[in-house]
């Protein structure tokens, strides 16, 4: 499965979106929540910036596991807002068309629980915001080792 490189194809007409990408990298996981997970996240940074404004994508090895960054340059989130984010129905100061249920995050942070993980969010009002995830060592698959197209696999 390449859900990181189908998650890039969503929006890159109203973003130059970049991407770091560890080709190797494969993890066990639940493939449809992991291209849930991706989506919503790109979905997001896509929604919340001003068209045109880069969005950057990594994903990567890490000694703890497997590490995902999104990172956008668009108007940052107020820090008092953060630790809702991930409340269900939450959906931030309203912005001027701004569409959504505030859903998205709530099912990240629930997809990356069930997967040992937990969303990071960081942002600065101004400069953009980073939503990750670090997946931890016990779901990397090693080098050479088949995946199990069934249980998943996130890869480039």
């Amino acid at each position: 499965d390449e859900l990181i490189a189908d998650t890039l194809r969503l929006d890159q007409d109203a973003h130059p979106i970049s991407a770091d990408i560890d080709e190797q990298l494969a993890v066990t996981a639940n493939a449809g929540q992991m291209r849930m997970l991706f989506g919503n996240l790109l979905t997001n940074a896509v929604r919340h910036t001003p068209p045109g404004t880069p969005i950057h994508i990594s994903w990567y090895r890490t000694d703890k596991g497997a590490r995902f960054t999104i990172e956008d340059q668009g108007p940052g989130i107020p820090a008092n807002q953060i630790p809702r984010l991930t409340e269900r129905f939450y959906r931030g100061e309203k912005q001027p068309g701004s569409k959504g249920t505030g859903l998205g995050l709530a099912l990240c942070k629930h997809i990356l629980e069930a997967h040992g993980s937990r969303l990071e969010i960081s942002s600065e009002i101004g400069e953009g915001s980073t939503f990750g995830f670090l997946l931890p060592s016990s779901r990397v698959v090693a080098a050479g080792e088949p995946i199990d197209k069934e249980s998943a696999s996130a890869s480039s």
